[in-house]
């Protein structure tokens, strides 16, 4: 396996990179992706609003956004083991502060569920298509979080 993980802070207190690594890293492996170049930003809530409005037509602030240089259509299945994956992930730090307190858990966990939600983006999988494949993301999601604890 061979990931190429590049991270920017440009908000928020600093992370470790080595947990952004360690998160991406073992989200990668358990979506059986082989080769991976991702970008992981950390922004504010005007840069993410920008961005949603000028790629999304959403002019509002937004937790995470992947960007999948591939274009990648359909979800890469347990089955296709080895598939490659490029693109970027952009975090919002102040969403993400703000939903782990409505949620009543700590800032890590709220981004360690957006870097795996943006990662299964990025592998294809999309939850605003219909409710079925909403489930299936939601399903595979919980099921990488559990495995990271």
């Amino acid at each position: 396996m061979s990931y190429k993980i590049e991270i920017n802070q440009r908000a928020g207190e600093r992370i470790s990179g080595v947990w952004i690594k360690k998160i991406v890293g073992k989200t990668l492996a358990e979506t059986k992706i082989g080769s991976a170049d991702i970008s992981v930003a950390f922004v504010g809530n005007q840069e993410i609003k920008k961005w949603n409005k000028q790629y999304r037509g959403k002019d509002k602030v937004t937790d995470v956004l992947s960007f999948d240089y591939r274009g990648r259509k359909t979800p890469i299945e347990k089955t296709q083991k080895n598939a490659e994956i490029s693109g970027e992930i952009i975090v919002c730090c102040e969403r993400a502060v703000s939903q782990a307190k409505e949620h009543g858990w700590s800032a890590e966990r709220e981004i360690k569920l957006l870097l795996v939600h943006g990662l299964l983006h990025l592998a294809g999988y999309d939850h605003e298509k219909s409710l079925k494949e909403a489930r299936k993301m939601e399903k595979f999601q919980e099921k990488i979080l559990k495995f990271l604890k």
